[in-house]
């Protein structure tokens, strides 16, 4: 985490790590799980046992980090049936655009707040 000093340190420090963490509220770790995914094509999702150990965090955390990003719409989850019999879920990012588009109204929200503050100075 840095210090902002200033606006322009601020937007100069601007990236797409601190946008989503910022708009979505995203802890470190659901930052973690969301880049794991998005890196990863949607035919070939992960599970959560997958995820926990590529991460070597806990699977309930991972489970807990899951259904917040899930509820917030930036992945999905898919049931598969296992090997052994029994199913499981498969989870990936959904399409880029989707987490665009939720992404700009979070910003004009932020935009029409800030502005309608300033405004009532």
């Amino acid at each position: 985490m840095f210090k902002i000093t200033n606006l322009s340190e601020c937007i100069e420090k601007l990236d797409e790590f601190s946008i989503l963490k910022c708009l979505f509220k995203l802890s470190s770790s659901e930052l973690d799980i969301y880049y794991l995914l998005r890196n990863r094509s949607f035919e070939n999702p992960l599970t959560v046992n997958e995820i926990a150990s590529m991460l070597n965090r806990s699977r309930s955390s991972i489970q807990k980090s899951l259904i917040k990003l899930l509820q917030l719409g930036l992945v999905s989850r898919r049931l598969v049936l296992v090997k052994n019999g029994g199913y499981t879920y498969v989870y990936y990012v959904k399409f880029r655009n989707d987490v665009k588009e939720k992404l700009l109204k979070l910003l004009d929200e932020c935009y029409h707040k800030a502005r309608s503050i300033i405004e009532n100075l």
